[in-house]
């Protein structure tokens, strides 16, 4: 049975999933899977995932984030989920990562 949200009702995702990834991917997916059906914009998830880093995060962040998420996905492809980006429309190439089932 699923939890719900005593707030606003909304459905909530499990704690974990059933297979391993390191910190940091594990952290890219609750992100992502707690951004709800609208997703979270890279930009916003590129702060999420490296705000803390005194350095900033990797220089070519944007690509490093997107090579992650491709590994992210081989793994949760064995439990049927994935991590999918939609255009967001702007320059730069930037997307909405969502959490889908397949």
């Amino acid at each position: 049975m699923r939890k719900c949200c005593p707030q606003c009702g909304q459905t909530m995702p499990p704690k974990s999933l059933p297979i391993k990834l390191s910190p940091r991917r594990e952290h890219i997916v609750e992100i992502v899977r707690h951004a709800g059906p609208y997703g979270i914009d890279s930009d916003a998830l590129f702060d999420r995932v490296y705000g803390a880093d005194p350095n900033g995060g990797p220089e070519s962040g944007f690509t490093a984030l997107h090579s992650m998420i491709h590994f992210i996905n081989k793994q949760l492809r064995a439990i049927n989920k994935v991590i999918r980006a939609a255009p967001t429309g702007r320059c730069g190439g930037r997307s909405t990562y969502v959490f889908y089932d397949l």
